[in-house]
């Protein structure tokens, strides 16, 4: 069968709430399709886009395009124009470097267990979403949720990211070069984030594992609820107001070299 003509079967199957199956079964539809020896990602890309008015499109595009990227096996880039999101995009990797051009939409490297995934642009909310392993290189901005649920593998992010990045976070590791916004590792209990210059309210909320590093400004209300783990703060915040806390510990540093 044609691989547009797979897709089209795919995209208008009711979707399973169960991401694992919902991919397993864009994997088949891949599988089935007659593909092209030059068929690559922006080509495949190109040719889904006739079917953008039909409901669901924006998930179900990113995870057909993340099992033909893994059929594929191979490195491959994607140009995403900016009057076009698309979801899901690098889910369930497992090898391979995947490039994507432009602003990339939610729930970006979803289930990742290998390879590397380079956005040019920014990324919308859940980005790397129950990851196990493999890195994200995010060169602009990253959304709300960043890291939810991640229990392996590594997040760079070179300017800011948004709310409850590290949501219940296990392990794994999170950096980032800019400022970081409310509730940084809510829930978390295990994994590193690393923030190289400010936060906001709430670091470390319910926190109750793993280790948060804020080098920069601090917001109010530090620690509230915390139960365990650590979280290290500039020396200069010692004396500030910090929230209700249950367990862990608060490390105030110079973070010299």
């Amino acid at each position: 069968m044609e691989i547009t003509k797979s897709f089209e079967n795919f995209l208008n199957a009711k979707q399973d709430e169960n991401l694992e199956k919902e991919f397993a079964s864009a994997v088949n539809s891949v599988n089935s399709s007659a593909i092209p020896q030059d068929m690559n990602l922006q080509r495949l890309f190109e040719l889904l886009l006739r079917f953008r008015e039909i409901k669901d499109f924006q998930t179900k595009c990113g995870i057909f395009l993340s099992a033909f990227f893994v059929k594929n096996g191979k490195g491959d880039s994607l140009t995403v124009p900016d009057d076009c999101q698309i979801d899901f995009l690098g889910s369930f990797l497992t090898s391979g470097e995947l490039i994507i051009k432009g602003q990339a939409g939610d729930f970006v490297g979803t289930f990742l267990n290998g390879g590397r995934i380079i956005v040019e642009g920014s990324v919308k909310d859940n980005c790397g979403y129950f990851m196990k392993g493999g890195k994200i290189h995010i060169k602009g901005n990253a959304g709300n949720h960043l890291g939810h649920f991640m229990c392996g593998g590594e997040i760079l992010v070179d300017k800011n990211i948004y709310d409850f990045t590290g949501n219940a976070m296990c392990g794994g590791r999170i950096e980032c070069r800019g400022n970081a916004g409310y509730s940084l590792g809510y829930r978390m209990s295990g994994g590193v984030i690393e923030i190289k210059d400010l936060a906001w309210d709430l670091i470390g909320e319910e926190m109750v594992g793993g280790k948060i590093s804020v080098k920069g400004h601090i917001g109010k209300e530090l620690c509230q609820n915390m139960c365990g783990g650590f979280v290290t703060v500039r020396e200069e915040y010692r004396n500030s107001s910090k929230g209700k806390t249950f367990g862990g510990k608060i490390i105030y540093s110079n973070f010299k070299d």
